[in-house]
Order: C-alpha cells, then structure tokens, then sequence
C-alpha cells in the first residue's frame, strides 16, 4: 500500500484450493472414462462392420490397434497359430484403410518352412525401381526374424527390396532414437552370428506362387570382395499348380 507515494504497508490474500484440486482430478478422471467409453463405441462399431464377436478387453485392445494402424502405410505382421482369425484381422486393417477398394487377395499358404528352403519376400518396393523413393519402398527383416529363418534350416533369402534389412529412412530415424548403432543393418549383422546368403532387388516375384517353385541365384565371383551380382530366375513346375 502506498501513502503519498510512499509504501506504508501490504495486503496478502489466501485462497483454499483444496476443492479446486478436488474438481480438477474429477474433471481428469470423468475425461478418461468418457475416452474409454468412446474407444469401446468405437471397437462394437469396428466389430460389427467386419462382422466380428469378441467381447473381452484384450480383443477389443487389438481391434483397436488394428483400426489405428489401418490410418498408415505401414507394413503389418499379424502373426498366431492357425485358426486364431489372423485373416480376419487383415480384412479389418484393409477396410478401414485408404487402400479400401482396391484388391485384396488373401493366400493360404500351408506350406511350413523345411532346411534347405529359400525365402522371397514380395514387399511391392519395386513398383518405385528407378526412382528415389526405391530406397525407402518395401519392409526388411531384423536381427531376431533372420536368426530365427536360420534355425528353420533357412540359409538362403531374398527380397524385392533394396535391402533385406528395414529401409534407411526408418533405420536412420531408429538410430537418431537411440543412438544404438546395432540398430542399423540388424540383418545384415545376423550372418555374423549364422551364416547365411540374401539376395536383394529381385525382380518379378509377383509372377511366382506362394510356394513350390524352384530358385536359382548363382553368384558371379568378384575378387576380394563380399558380394556381387547374380543371375537369379526361378522354375516352376506347372504339375503342382
């Protein structure tokens, strides 16, 4: 307080906030309850437009994710034994995508992995071959999926892609995260510990089965260095299709 300009004195003013707290933590608690109440609207919503029963909470959890991951262009693994819906999960990604409307084929594929077996993936990365987006196109296997290949009796596998591990742009943002730099070329670090042999930049894996063909990728000698090029094809027995 202020006496011909001079200062003579303060005033200090105390309120109890005890029941604004109090307000506040109801207000919170009433949000998330109104929140899951509306992700459970949501997921009957989503399960009943794919024609779908399942009523338990870790369902309706992985129904939601399955609606939230449909919203990218991610790569999903949807992964279970046999008979657990893991096709049924596919058509819910694919209907509540921006790919809704285009082809969906869905391959039952029975075959189960021997040694000696080669594995080829298809990501669709050589729709962009000759471009610079080809880097980034496609999906790759990690350290744990390749060591696991390996123990199948798996020793040789292949990808239209432009590497067999993820593409550089999601390992680079990886490393930027964690700054662990055994997350880069985890596939590739793989065969340190198994050895194995990948083959990169296939092409035309889209007119091959499932399964049952013949592959064929022998190399051509380069000297003194780790890899090299190679004359890859593939034979079908058309008495099996």
């Amino acid at each position: 307080m202020l006496k011909e300009g001079k200062l003579v004195g303060a005033a200090s003013l105390f309120r109890d906030t005890t029941e604004v707290n109090r307000l506040n933590l109801e207000l919170e608690r009433t949000t998330q309850v109104a929140a899951e109440y509306d992700r459970q609207l949501k997921a009957q919503a989503i399960l009943k437009q794919g024609n779908i029963i399942g009523e338990s909470q870790h369902f309706v959890n992985s129904v939601m994710k399955a609606n939230t991951i449909a919203a990218s262009d991610a790569t999903v693994l949807l992964q279970g034994e046999s008979g657990v819906g893991k096709e049924v999960f596919a058509r819910l990604i694919y209907q509540n995508s921006n790919r809704k409307g285009k082809p969906f084929i869905a391959v039952n594929c029975a075959a189960k992995l021997k040694p000696g077996d080669v594995i080829c993936l298809r990501t669709s990365a050589m729709t962009a071959w000759g471009t610079p987006e080809y880097l980034h196109k496609g999906c790759g296997v990690g350290r744990e999926a390749t060591l696991w290949l390996i123990d199948q009796g798996v020793h040789a596998v292949g990808t239209d892609a432009w590497s067999w591990d993820v593409p550089r742009e999601y390992a680079t943002k990886r490393f930027q995260e964690t700054g662990d730099p055994s997350v880069c070329w985890e596939g590739h670090k793989a065969g340190a510990i198994k050895a194995y042999v990948q083959y990169e930049k296939l092409n035309n894996l889209e007119q091959l089965p499932p399964y049952g063909f013949h592959f064929f990728g022998a190399p051509v000698k380069v000297d003194r260095a780790s890899a090299g090029w190679v004359r890859a094809f593939a034979i079908i027995d058309d008495k099996k299709e």
